[in-house]
């Protein structure tokens, strides 16, 4: 993030131009200043003779472009166009209803400033991108991205583009909640598909950048849509509760950790092999130049004082000002005497020891010689490029000429430098298929797993059956559930080819044997859709867009239904044409079952059958299911139809209320020998977490398919399973939590099903996830509110409720707070007694955290701060929760508090109107640093 100094808002404030808005820093109030994020983007294809791309940034507030971008100290005609490879031009707002921040004369995004940077990119052959987005705008962005508002959002960004010359756009979205996830992907896309008709003035096509340093595992999914994913790699330190002393923009941490809780401190290395290990392949990221630094001061309790160099500790913490221009580095604290070198980090610094700690300094900042190692980090690891952020502030205005561009000439020298003799990478990937055995009778459906690794990152590995391309995955681990329904009963071959960045390409092959003999004594299938619907069975849908062919989610094979329903709609299925009905037996058959993928929050399902007969049958309550998963539904045809009387019709309904766009697959009803037969069980398949997830909470939920009544589960940390730390029986729900997990650690876990009749089906799959090192638990990470009693002088402010806060009746540890919530009432703490309050400053705060748990079936959690004071926050929605488990619930303060208002009350509440019955343990505030 960047911010305008006060001469400059100074001079803007005269120019009247209104739409400036920055971020501040985490202790200071926001105002009215330019969102200057340090996103950063360049594109993939390079139009420079460098061998890697190098993106600079300019900020529009800083270019100088009169008459009506008159103020900022870089004019167009210094800008030295061979120094890089993309230029992106910052920034234009996204505004919640899908439009963006208005292109105006005195506007920082001029007129006069576009076109000067524009025309003048484009006669030095480069490409102009303009970047939307940036720190501060997360509620437009994130509601320009909704589906009411995507469109809209999507075609002002085309024209702009075409508007104004520009040759793509460089997207900052900061944060990327869970919540976004979905909407920002199906964004991507949209954009992506718009771009394809469209040719620039200097490319066949425009180019879609992203800048972040988070949501790996986000990109790693659509990274097929963009052409550059370029990291924000010099922001990396601060003066937090635990953290040391530490450089914003170290290109490595060597071995060093924090003392508080053994975490490496953050460097490059650190990001790109983050992204690399989620399947993003090197050669699409890029890396983060500083024209700007840290300014430390003061502190005491460390070894010279205050605080002078990296790595030192504190009692009283040091005041850092960040985002501090080089050209100010260079004239207010540059001493040649105050310069050192990190090897280990290298990176620059100042150390500044003064009498005493007061005016103790450490200058952290990028030079001439951190440049060059950071383009031979990128070049060593096969990396796309680096970024610039950004081009003013390397600009000594009052150097004489050839002088005023250290900084840049740094890098136009590391950039041409390094382009003549790259060095090749030889090595191929490694692949493996660990899942079906070679050699192995398989049958139904079957998850083929694969897993691929290379010195520099795996691009792609494609999957084949019989020499038939199935699908390009872009991770280098993945799960593929294949249906061999669709396969005559005989060998078959499967082959998956892993890449890297460089082209090099290796294979593993297997082959099993397909058997799906039925044998008509214990019953039969009826498979009504799998990737396509079956003869004679039509859509009768009603308020409902259907796409029978698509594929951005698929349960098998390569397809499902998505299912765009308004409220109150359905997706219909019929047996026969109207007036032609083909009766659907239901002696035959034991259970109807599909599989869905919900998008949203509190997506709810019921069943119904109908027949010509207009027979009444039972309308199936399914219930709310998971949120971005598969989940398999699957529903006694007793249930449905106690009469057994043959029917036409089955009806799938989503039940909120609301509009919803939820996707189903493996539509079919099931003999005597499926999932609810009482002589053979499937095993299950296990769901969450995703088979070898990382970065998994200690305290964690395991999900898996409901196919029977009763689970088995073992735990352990050998793929063995010799050492389990969890091996229960006789589960009857399909999911377990787990607390306290160790950090930073591998384990195991499989899950064995039973039916009614007490027939067992084999051990799933045997999954793998490793946890977090999770610092959260470390008591100086956080402020408790609720940890088996209040804390901290809070009280009990709820009303229209009971609450019992030392209840053992349901705890996740020790004991844990039981409400009895009534209509419209609600579960509240205030800090402070009523005549003494105490007012909380929650700046100081990342999250807000707690641990509930309901039986409830539809529980609509809402929680929001308010203040004696009459302040009041927005009420933050999380939506419906899973009952009869225990949930962590991690809401930012950013959208609990967004305006930093000073607080002292906390709700927690049910919204739907009725009585509720619900548990909280752990409340508490998680400091700033640690997620």
């Amino acid at each position: 993030m960047r911010k305008l100094s006060i001469f400059l808002l100074l001079v803007i404030l005269i120019n009247n131009c209104s739409d400036i808005t920055s971020s501040n820093s985490e202790t200071e109030n926001n105002f009215n200043q330019e969102n200057s994020p340090k996103a950063t983007h360049a594109s993939v294809a390079s139009t420079s003779s460098s061998d890697v791309w190098v993106g600079a940034y300019m900020a529009s507030y800083n270019h100088y472009a009169p008459p009506t971008g008159n103020w900022g100290n870089l004019p167009t005609e210094e800008i030295d166009w061979d120094a890089f490879t993309h230029l992106f031009y910052f920034s234009l707002k996204a505004n919640a209803d899908g439009s963006l921040s208005q292109i105006a004369p005195y506007q920082n995004m001029s007129p006069d400033r576009i076109n000067a940077i524009v025309t003048s990119a484009h006669q030095a052959g480069k490409p102009v991108l303009f970047t939307v987005g940036g720190w501060g705008n997360y509620d437009g962005f994130s509601n320009a991205i909704k589906p009411a508002n995507r469109s809209k959002f999507v075609s002002n960004i085309v024209n702009t583009l075409t508007e104004w010359g520009f040759d793509g756009v460089d997207l900052d979205m900061e944060p990327i909640q869970s919540t976004d996830t979905q909407n920002y992907k199906d964004f991507i896309n949209e954009l992506y598909s718009e771009f394809q008709a469209i040719q620039t003035p200097v490319l066949s096509k425009p180019l879609i950048s992203v800048v972040t340093v988070w949501h790996a595992e986000l990109f790693a999914q659509i990274q097929d849509k963009l052409d550059q994913i370029n990291l924000m790699t010099y922001d990396l330190s601060g003066a937090w509760p635990g953290w040391v002393s530490w450089h914003n923009a170290a290109v490595s941490s060597a071995s060093l950790a924090f003392p508080s809780n053994g975490k490496p401190l953050p460097s490059i290395d650190e990001k790109v092999k983050a992204f690399i290990q989620a399947g993003i392949p090197a050669s699409k990221l890029g890396i983060g130049i500083d024209f700007y630094g840290y300014v430390w001061k003061g502190g005491s309790g460390t070894t010279t004082g205050g605080v002078t160099k990296p790595f030192q500790a504190w009692i009283t913490p040091p005041t850092v000002t960040d985002n501090v221009p080089y050209y100010e580095i260079m004239q207010n604290y540059y001493q040649s005497e105050y310069y050192r070198w990190d090897n280990e980090a290298k990176a620059a610094y100042l150390s500044i020891d003064k009498p005493g700690s007061a005016d103790d300094i450490f200058v952290s900042y990028d030079d001439e010689k951190s440049i060059q190692a950071k383009f031979d980090y990128a070049r060593q690891n096969g990396l796309g490029g680096t970024i610039i952020w950004e081009l003013a502030g390397g600009y000594e205005k009052d150097k004489p000429s050839g002088s005023r561009d250290k900084l840049l000439k740094a890098v136009k020298q590391a950039m041409l430098n390094g382009s003549s003799s790259p060095v090749a990478d030889q090595s191929a990937p490694n692949v493996s298929i660990t899942n079906p055995i070679d050699g192995s009778v398989v049958s139904q459906s079957v998850d083929l797993i694969v897993s691929a690794n290379d010195d520099i990152g795996v691009s792609e590995v494609k999957l084949f059956i019989e020499g038939t391309l199935i699908k390009t995955f872009n991770t280098s681990s993945f799960s593929y559930s294949w249906n061999t329904s669709g396969y005559p009963n005989k060998d078959v071959q499967i082959k998956a080819v892993a890449k890297d960045a460089a082209g090099n390409t290796s294979e593993d092959i297997l082959n099993v044997t397909v058997n799906n003999t039925i044998d008509s004594a214990t019953g039969s299938e009826l498979m009504i859709y799998d990737d396509q619907l079956s003869s004679p069975w039509i859509n009768t849908s009603w308020s409902s867009t259907i796409d029978w062919n698509n594929s951005e989610q698929a349960k098998s094979g390569s397809k499902s239904i998505k299912v765009s329903q308004n409220a109150w709609g359905a997706l219909s299925l019929r047996s026969g044409e109207w007036g032609k009905g083909v009766d659907v037996d239901p002696s035959k058959y034991t259970t109807v079952e599909f599989d869905v993928f919900a998008t949203s929050n509190n997506t709810k399902f019921s069943l119904l059958l109908e027949n010509d007969l207009s027979t009444s049958f039972d309308k199936y309550q399914v219930g709310t299911v998971a949120t971005n998963q598969w989940t398999n539904i699957s529903v006694p045809l007793s249930s449905l139809n106690p009469n057994s009387v043959p029917f036409h019709r089955i009806n799938i309904l989503e039940v909120s209320g609301f509009s919803k766009t939820y996707y189903i697959d493996n539509v079919k009803l099931v003999g005597s020998s499926g999932s609810g037969s009482s002589t053979t069980v499937s095993a299950p398949n296990l769901i969450a977490p995703a088979l070898l997830a990382t970065n998994v909470l200690t305290d964690v939920t395991l999900q898996w398919e409901n196919v029977a009544s009763n689970y088995d589960l073992i735990v352990a940390t050998d793929p063995d399973f010799t050492n389990p730390v969890v091996n229960v029986q006789n589960l009857t729900v399909p999911q377990y939590s787990l607390k306290e997990l160790n950090r930073e650690a591998t384990y195991y876990w499989k899950v064995k099903a039973r039916n009614t009749n007490g027939v067992e089906s084999p051990w799933s799959l045997a999954w793998s996830f490793k946890t977090i090192n999770d610092p959260i638990n470390n008591v100086s990470n956080y402020e408790a509110i609720y940890s088996d009693k209040l804390e901290n002088n809070w009280i009990n402010s709820s009303w229209s409720s009971t609450v019992n806060f030392n209840s053992s009746e349901n705890v996740f540890k020790g004991s844990s707070i039981k409400v009895q919530q009534n209509k419209w009432g609600a579960f509240r703490l205030h800090s402070g007694s009523w005549s003494s309050p105490n007012y909380l400053d929650t700046r100081s705060y990342s999250f807000l955290e707690f641990k509930i748990y309901t039986e409830e079936t539809d529980f609509n959690l809402n929680v929001n701060l308010k203040s004696d004071k009459e302040n009041v926050t927005e009420k933050y929605s999380y939506g419906s929760i899973p009952n009869s488990v225990w949930t962590t619930v991690q809401i930012p303060i950013s959208e609990l508090n967004p305006d930093n208002l000073i607080l002292n009350h906390i709700s927690i509440l049910d919204a739907s109107g009725k009585k509720r019955i619900f548990f909280i343990d752990d409340l508490r505030f998680i400091k700033k640093g640690i997620l």
